[in-house]
């Protein structure tokens, strides 16, 4: 998000509010569950899962509503729908082999898994979102794009998190909980810059972009 609104102005078309309002504070309660109890387990996961069934039906039932018709046939939407599960087989591949080479990383450079995956896995396994969020951009589809950054990030913390917690708990080692905490520090002023732009400006402007792209460096940076 930070890249995209550092390169074009990004205007919130929709009511974003509460879907922000909702990453946010999920994200504050995972951070709460890291630093008080050290794991996440099956009790955690059914708030987590009950929370996106939430989630999903609030979608259905208000941005249904939203009057956005497009013309297609049935044609071009079993086209479009062979093109996803192609892509989406295509990133499967791609994120097995950018995990068995980003643990082959670790190994030779002797730096920590945790580390890994905060840097290159995540940057490897958001490049697909990034790529849509710029089509999305020259499309002149924010509402796409936000929805993209907006949905991921809920998925990511609700739902994968959600179900891996109810297949098996997920310790935090003490070691660890330094690194988990600022994570979630960062990751709650990222989205309250997102909330506080969305509520004066409407808009996610380059500057603001800017703040989130140093953010991210400066993340980066600190892991190392």
């Amino acid at each position: 998000m930070g890249f995209c609104a550092f390169i074009y102005k990004i205007s919130f078309q929709i009511n974003v509010l509460k879907d922000l309002l909702f990453i946010t504070i999920l994200g504050f309660y995972v951070l709460l569950c890291v630093y008080f109890e050290f794991t996440i387990n099956y009790f955690h996961g059914i708030i987590l899962l009950s929370s996106f069934a939430l989630y999903f039906y609030y979608l259905i039932n208000y941005h249904s509503n939203v009057d956005n018709k497009i013309d297609a046939n049935s044609n071009s939407l079993i086209y479009s729908f062979v093109i996803i599960l192609l892509s989406m087989l295509g990133l499967s591949i791609g994120t097995n082999l950018i995990v068995d080479n980003a643990l082959n990383i670790s190994k030779i450079m002797g730096v920590s898994e945790l580390n890994i995956g905060f840097s290159i896995v995540a940057l490897g396994t958001s490049l697909p979102e990034l790529f849509t969020s710029l089509a999305s951009i020259k499309r002149g589809k924010y509402d796409l794009l936000i929805g993209n950054v907006i949905g991921s990030n809920i998925l990511n913390i609700i739902f994968v998190l959600g179900v891996s917690s109810l297949i098996t708990n997920i310790s935090i080692k003490s070691d660890m909980l330094e690194d988990g905490l600022f994570i979630g520090l960062i990751f709650i002023a990222s989205h309250l810059i997102l909330l506080l732009n969305y509520i004066f400006y409407k808009s996610l402007s380059k500057f603001s972009g800017l703040i989130l792209l140093v953010i991210y460096i400066f993340f980066i940076y600190k892991l190392f």
